[in-house]
């Protein structure tokens, strides 16, 4: 799995040099990709740069960025339906009835979990085997397999 956090809007940045980070995003299609505005830290080497950029400048590059990531993570996750993958049971929705797990691929809090369906021969802080068979943007959807 290959991931990656990206800064945009640092100092001096243009619009030719985020251009190139968004065709690059599109070029290497990270498995997983977090985008952040660059922030202004005092004190630091940076905070004494020319040309900071305004932060609505920022925060639309960022979420550019994301998006082009969100359409990346779609088609990588439609791809993964029907492969295997070991999964960490972490927590129940009961309600809902489906488990919440994630792979090798998945950093918590950050990443995004697979939804499984509930199977009451197993239970939070287990492996299982874990078919995908559906997908969403960041998530995926599986079902326990013997």
């Amino acid at each position: 799995s290959l991931t990656t956090d990206i800064i945009v809007g640092f100092p001096g940045e243009t619009e030719e040099d985020f251009k190139e980070v968004l065709d690059f995003a599109k070029l290497v299609k990270f498995d997983r990709l977090g985008a952040f505005a660059y922030s202004r830290e005092e004190d630091t080497p940076a905070d004494k740069l020319p040309n900071h950029l305004e932060d609505d400048v920022k925060n639309d590059r960022r979420d550019k960025l994301m998006l082009v990531q969100q359409q990346i993570s779609q088609e990588l996750n439609e791809k993964k339906i029907g492969n295997i993958y070991e999964v960490y049971i972490e927590d129940i929705d009961e309600e809902a009835n489906f488990f919440i797990g994630r792979s090798y691929m998945d950093v918590p809090f950050e990443d995004g979990v697979i939804y499984i369906k509930y199977n009451s021969l197993y239970g939070i802080n287990e492996f299982v085997k874990c078919k995908i068979t559906d997908s969403y943007e960041y998530d995926l959807v599986g079902e326990i397999i013997d």
